[in-house]
Parts: structure tokens; C-alpha cells; sequence
């Protein structure tokens, strides 16, 4: 019994006297014990017996259990609790021999377990894994419960950035990965979603799981459905991490049926309310250290190798204090005074002091605050460009287009634990909330050519020439752009896009090649400055469901554009006036405003193919002018409620044959 306790896997051969030795089915009792208690690997063989067979004690399984029943009237539990093992042992996948090649039929099964013996990478957790086993040990016990070896279970690991969400995981995965047939660890869900979609994360998870083969992923409902096709006979441990929409769930793990009898599906989330609509069967929330851990984390980083200077308690109280218990505070915080002295620490701290909180956000944001304006400018780089890149492409691009050499700098930022080099890859932790609460601009170079920075905080550049081309800040925290917009000669495509606090457009005349400008979703938008409907390179400008637009430009003569679409501007009421011929405009989009009617000068739209005034339901009727557009091809009024007639000419006569339809077409 000793060697059954001390085994990682126990094989079982099923044979046909296999029920009538007492030893045998003692032996199995302790192996399911050792199943349910201690994660022991159990793969039946079924020699020349079928699994119902042991399963439901039929045929000599039936036969050998009425005879051990005969023999221990007065013992009947013992007999109850064999064929208790008997019923979950053939319960389990395994392999079933019936007449084949011994030989090869042994050999498929040395394989197999070979496979499950050899050694294993672990995850790497972290340089100084401190204060994580208990609460390790806790998500552990949770996977546990309800266990009854047949079991499916989701495990929630729940809390805010930088408490060590993913580290726990981690752990928690090594500790488990050699009692499943298959494991996998996928990790930046959120990221790797939002910039490659889930069809990818789909591709990831079915060929870390299976052997290599053609399985073609088209769609995010092929890949769900042969996820589940494919692991619910598979004992799988299956870690998701940083997930924040119900959608990644849905296609990466939409239920426990996906997913073989004793899998495992841990989710790691900010969202808590995500994990629990899902069906997670537990959510366990990750807590701060305690302050002797978190003393012990920190001194690992600010004092490393036990080379502790002169530094007063109070100032690491202080420290401890910021931190709240939060092991990324720690340790960046940690490798940015290391080898400090005093009066830096009080400098730092001091800074860190006159925050208005005191949330990892505004550590990380200090860290920044203490790098000299070359690492800065190679921080914002990367954070903005190159995050997840490798480190010889970052230095080639950055040492090409900057007066100095990048090595030094980068090895700053790794030090300082802004960035991680992971296999030759330059990672950082999710620096967009790093100042996203901040009231402090961050300033960016002037030779930048293009931003994309989602949820960015508030920026500045210098005085100066900017050679900035494209400007994308979706879903930001600005309000106003006024003044920002100075010495922007080269700039063309500006995306505002989902800025849901922006109020208001200003003058944009001193962006003279300004082509495109993507407006949809500012939610709190309320006016757009009249020079944006009279700038000469224009081209797109899309305003889609800016709820609260009430005020649009007066007059329209932008010469270059070629779209604009007002489409759910619900709070719109007049559109523009149209004094000039506008040559290129072809898409005209009003649908779901509140406008009462089209003015006259609509005929200037001498190039306009499709306008779309579906749902306009104040609108009671168009002007003849409009029967002047010669290159109409598509007018659509569907759910105009109050229109009540159109003019009648030659010209209209064709459309009036469809006009119960709402959509009219000319040609």
C-alpha cells in the first residue's frame, strides 16, 4: 500500500478473474483513495473485459461480488465500498484489449505514460516568489471540492492589477500539471483578443492541446465547436488569463461539458461579475501580503544580496504603506530605490506623497517620474510601439531614429522592472492604467510619426515642429483638445473614436493636411468647431453615436470630402447649409438624427451616390432639389414615420413604384 501512496500514476489491468482476489480489490480501494486525496493518475486497461463489465459488476464481476457478499455476510460494507471503487475505476478512459497484436497493444501504452512521466517545464513565477503558497494552497483546496474524480470544475482568480493574479495561477498550474493528460497556460487573453481577435486564441488553444493536424479555424463558432468536440473526452487543465469579456469565455470555455470528466478551468479576471455570470463554480479573490510579507518582498529588491545601506525604518514604513500590499508595487518600487540613498528615498517618497491616491497606478507612474529624458523617451517608445517585440528589432528602430545608443537605456528599464525581457521579447505590465488616472501629462518627442495609445492619459508634446502623421487615442479620458493642435503641419488621421468624456471639437484649421477624422462614440460630445466642415484636405469624417451632438457646423463646404456620416447623432436637429458644388462627397449618412428637414442647397452634392435618412422620424419630406442629384443611386427613408410625400417628376417617377419598401433606388 506504501508504494501505491508514493506513485504518480497507477495502471490497473481489468482481466477476468481480476473481481475474485480480495488483494486485488483491496489494492483498488487505496488507489481511488489515493485518486480523490492526493491526485493520483489512474488508467485502466481493459484485458479482454468491456469497461460496463467492472463498471455495473456484470458477467464474472457480478459472478465474484455475489460471492464475496456469500462469504462476508457480516462485513457487507467492505464489499460496498469494492464495488464502489469497481463502478469509478471503470468509469474512467483507459485502453480495452480484445484479441490484437499484444505487442503493440503494450507498446501504445508505454508510450503514452512515458509521456506523462517526463519531466515538464514549470511556468517561471517570479525571481522572488514570497507570500504565495498559502494562497496557493487555498485555490488548491477549492479546485478539490464537489471532487469526485468525474467532476468538471472553474475556478475564478479574482482581484485588481498587480496583486498577483497571474503569479498565483502559475503556481497553482506547476503544482497540477502532471495529474491531467493535457495542459495549457494562456495567457494575455484581453490582449491578444483585442489585437488579433479570438479565432487566434482559438488556433493557440487547439494546437497546444493536440497533436499536430488540419484543423482549419475559420470562425469563432468552428473553433468553439471543435474545442468542444475535441477535449470533452480529455482530462485537461486549462488556465485563461486576464480575461475581460464574456465573449472570450463563450468561445474559449463555454461550459464544463466541454471538457472531460476531471478537468480543471481556471480563469484569472479583474471583473468579478464576469466570472460569476459565466457559471464559474468558485471565485477565489487574491489578497495583498500581509505586511511581513510584503517587508520581505520589498527587501528583496531594494536591498538584494543583503547589502543594506543606512536606511530608516520610517522610510520603509512609508514605502510599505504605498504599496498596500500589492507585490508589483513592491517590487518596482524596490528596484527603483535600490542602491538609493536617503535623501533620495525621501525625494521619491515625497513626490509619491502629494498623489491624490495611492494605487499601483501612481507608484508605477513615480517609477517614470525617476528615469532621465532618454529612458523616458525609449520608455514611451515601447510602451506605445513596440511592446512584445524582440529587443534586436526595438534597438535597431529606436538607435535609427534617435541622437543616442538604446542598450543602456533598455537595461535601465529592466532593472527598474518597467519592462521584462522574456525570451528576447520586451514585455511590460499594463502600463495604459499606469497614468490613466493620472492628472499629469505625459510628454511626448516631437519626432514621433504615429501614436496609437488606447485609453491613453493626457498628452503634451514640446514647442515646436511635430512630425506626428497619425494620432489614435480611442477610448481616452480627454474632455478638451484646445490649444493641442499647434505646429501639426504633417499630421493627416486623428481617431477620437469611443473618447466618451470628449465635449467638444476646437478649430482644427492649423492642421492643413488633416484627412481623416474618426469621432464615433464621444458620447459627451455636444459641438464640432465650423472649420472642421470647411478644411480644404478632408476627406472621412464619421461621427457616429455622438448621443449628445446637437451642434454641427452651419455651413458645409469641406472641398475633399468624400463621407460623412452623422449616423445615431439622436440629439441633431439641422444639418448643414451647402453654398458651393462639393465634387467628391458620394455618402452622405443622416440616419437616426432628429433633423426636420434637408435644405435646398442639397442639389451642390453633385457627386452623391447613397444617402440614408432611415429613421429620420421628424423628417416629413425632402425638397425638390434633391430630384437634381444625378448620380443618386440609393436614398434610404425606412422608418421615417412622418414622411408624407414626395414631389412628383419625371425623374422621381421610378422611385415612387418602390417607396413602400424605404428603400429607393435610382438609375
Amino acid at each position: 500500500m506504501t508504494a501505491i501512496e508514493e506513485s504518480s500514476i497507477a495502471i490497473i489491468i481489468f482481466s477476468e478473474d481480476y473481481a475474485s482476489s480480495r488483494w486485488c480489490l483491496e489494492e483498488l480501494v487505496k488507489i481511488m483513495e489515493c485518486k480523490t486525496q492526493k491526485n493520483l493518475i489512474v488508467l485502466p486497461v481493459f484485458y479482454k473485459v468491456e469497461p460496463r463489465e467492472v463498471r455495473r459488476a456484470m458477467k464474472g464481476y457480478g459472478r465474484a461480488m455475489a460471492m464475496h457478499e456469500s462469504n462476508v455476510r457480516k462485513d457487507t460494507e467492505i464489499v460496498k465500498r469494492w464495488k464502489k471503487a469497481l463502478s469509478d475505476a471503470g468509469s474512467l478512459s483507459g485502453w480495452y484489449y480484445n484479441n490484437e497484436d499484444e505487442a503493440e497493444f503494450i507498446r501504445g501504452i508505454v508510450t503514452q505514460v512515458s509521456s506523462r512521466l517526463e519531466p515538464t517545464t514549470p511556468l517561471y513565477i517570479a525571481k522572488y516568489p514570497v507570500g504565495i503558497n498559502s494562497q496557493v494552497q487555498e485555490v488548491i483546496s477549492l479546485s478539490q471540492k464537489e471532487w469526485d474524480g468525474d467532476d468538471v470544475l472553474m475556478i475564478g482568480i479574482w482581484g485588481p492589477g498587480g496583486i498577483g493574479k497571474m503569479t498565483i495561477t502559475k503556481a497553482t498550474y506547476n503544482a497540477n500539471e502532471r495529474h491531467f493528460q493535457k495542459s495549457t497556460f494562456l495567457e494575455q487573453v484581453r490582449e491578444t483578443s483585442n489585437k488579433y481577435g479570438l479565432v487566434e486564441l482559438q488556433k493557440g488553444l487547439l494546437s497546444q492541446i493536440l497533436s499536430p493536424g488540419h484543423l482549419t479555424v475559420y470562425s469563432e463558432g468552428r473553433g468553439s465547436s471543435l474545442i468542444r468536440e475535441k477535449f470533452r473526452h480529455k482530462k485537461i487543465l486549462l488556465v485563461l488569463d486576464d480575461v475581460d469579456d464574456w465573449r472570450q469565455l463563450d468561445m474559449l470555455a463555454g461550459g464544463g461539458d466541454w471538457f472531460g470528466k476531471g478537468s480543471r478551468i481556471f480563469v484569472t479576471s479583474r471583473d468579478k461579475h464576469l466570472l460569476t455570470s459565466h457559471g464559474i463554480n468558485h471565485v477565489y479573490e487574491v489578497k495583498p501580503l500581509d505586511q511581513g510579507e510584503a517587508l520581505d518582498l520589498f527587501n528583496q529588491h531594494a536591498f538584494p544580496h543583503c547589502k543594506k545601506p543606512e536606511i530608516k525604518k520610517d522610510l520603509i514604513d512609508r514605502v510599505l504603506h504605498y504599496a498596500s500590499g500589492f507585490p508589483l508595487a513592491l517590487v518596482v518600487l524596490g528596484s527603483f530605490l535600490c542602491g538609493k540613498e536617503e535623501p533620495a528615498w525621501e525625494s521619491a517618497l515625497h513626490n509619491l506623497s502629494k498623489s491624490p491616491d495611492q494605487t499601483i497606478n501612481k507608484v508605477l507612474k513615480t517609477s517614470f517620474e525617476g528615469l532621465a529624458n532618454n529612458a523616458r523617451e525609449v520608455f514611451l517608445d515601447i510602451a506605445c510601439l513596440f511592446k512584445g517585440n524582440r529587443i534586436e528589432y526595438i534597438k535597431k528602430v529606436i538607435d535609427n531614429s534617435r541622437d543616442f545608443d538604446s542598450t543602456i537605456e533598455i537595461e535601465i528599464l529592466i532593472e527598474r522592472s518597467l519592462i521584462r525581457n522574456v525570451y528576447g521579447t520586451l514585455q511590460m505590465h499594463d502600463l495604459k492604467e499606469v497614468h490613466s488616472s493620472s492628472q499629469d501629462p505625459v510628454y511626448l518627442p516631437n519626432n514621433l510619426r504615429w501614436l496609437e495609445w488606447s485609453n491613453a492619459p493626457f498628452l503634451e508634446f514640446r514647442s515646436g515642429r511635430k512630425k506626428l502623421v497619425g494620432l489614435d487615442i480611442q477610448k481616452s479620458h480627454i474632455r478638451q483638445v484646445d490649444g493641442k493642435f499647434k505646429n501639426f503641419e504633417c499630421l493627416k488621421y486623428i481617431n477620437f473614436s469611443q473618447c466618451k468624456s470628449l465635449v467638444s471639437v476646437p478649430d482644427l484649421s492649423s492642421i492643413p493636411n488633416l484627412e481623416s477624422l474618426n469621432l464615433d462614440g464621444c458620447k459627451s460630445l455636444v459641438e464640432v468647431h465650423q472649420s472642421v466642415a470647411c478644411h480644404d484636405k478632408l476627406k472621412f469624417l464619421s461621427l457616429q453615436f455622438c448621443f449628445n451632438l446637437g451642434n454641427f457646423p452651419h455651413t458645409l463646404k469641406a472641398k475633399s470630402l468624400q463621407a460623412l456620416d452623422l449616423f445615431g447623432c439622436f440629439k441633431l436637429e439641422k444639418f448643414s447649409d451647402i453654398p458651393e458644388k462639393m465634387e467628391h462627397l458620394e455618402e452622405l449618412d443622416l440616419g437616426w438624427t432628429a433633423i426636420k428637414e434637408l435644405p435646398a442647397s442639397v442639389e451642390n452634392l453633385v457627386s452623391v451616390k447613397i444617402i440614408n435618412l432611415r429613421k429620420c422620424k421628424r423628417l416629413p419630406t425632402l425638397p425638390s432639389s434633391v430630384y437634381k442629384l444625378q448620380n443618386l443611386k440609393y436614398l434610404n427613408l425606412g422608418g421615417c414615420s412622418n414622411f408624407v410625400m414626395f414631389q412628383r417628376t419625371r425623374r422621381i417617377q421610378p422611385i415612387l413604384m418602390a417607396i413602400w419598401d424605404f428603400e429607393i433606388y435610382s438609375g
